[in-house]
């Protein structure tokens, strides 16, 4: 089954399962299937839970690699592709390239999800998330960007994760978390 039927799944809510360790499992799968991927030079550009696969084991694949790009890892692509309240600001700024740190901002995008239940830059329209995208990506205050992220910080997971999901929406993609050190790139 999809992690999205996972998630929302109200027989779940009776399963006595920790958010904290679920939320961390779910996204160091993530993290590993990434780091393969990217190890392999290929970009996912489409993560998201409708494409993670649960087995019976409870391990998590991705698949639908329709949007995946050989050999983009390192280098520029210009395709907008996705979707749109995963997409990263250098794919809403369609002047600029991307590379595999739109994975990356999808990553917290979905590690958001996970623990609000909801979008960070969810609009009425696709047209408002992209606006909505796009403000936070152009806004230049830390402090400024850090309050337009919906996160409550009321929980405990909340205040552990909100770093981590600050540091993977991060608008500058060479400084997003998980990108390499520039010049310190290794494929393969």
């Amino acid at each position: 089954c999809s992690l999205l039927s996972v998630i929302q799944n109200p027989t779940l809510e009776k399963i006595p399962l920790q958010k904290d360790s679920s939320v961390g499992y779910i996204m160091g799968s993530l993290v590993v299937a990434l780091q393969s991927l990217h190890k392999m030079g290929i970009l996912y550009r489409s993560l998201h839970p409708e494409g993670i696969m649960v087995d019976d084991k409870g391990r998590l694949q991705l698949f639908d690699f329709g949007l995946s790009k050989a050999d983009g890892v390192g280098g520029k692509s210009f395709t907008i592709c996705g979707i749109a309240n995963y997409l990263a600001p250098e794919m809403v700024f369609h002047q600029q390239p991307h590379n595999e740190a739109v994975d990356l901002w999808s990553l917290g995008v979905l590690l958001h999800e996970l623990i609000c239940g909801d979008f960070p830059f969810a609009g009425e329209t696709e047209i408002a998330t992209y606006s909505k995208i796009a403000a936070y990506a152009q806004c230049k205050s830390e402090n400024k960007r850090i309050d337009m992220l919906p996160l409550q910080r009321t929980t405990e997971l909340e205040k552990a994760a909100s770093p981590l999901v600050e540091a993977l929406l991060n608008p500058n993609p060479a400084a997003r978390l998980g990108m390499p050190i520039s010049g310190d790139r290794n494929k393969g």
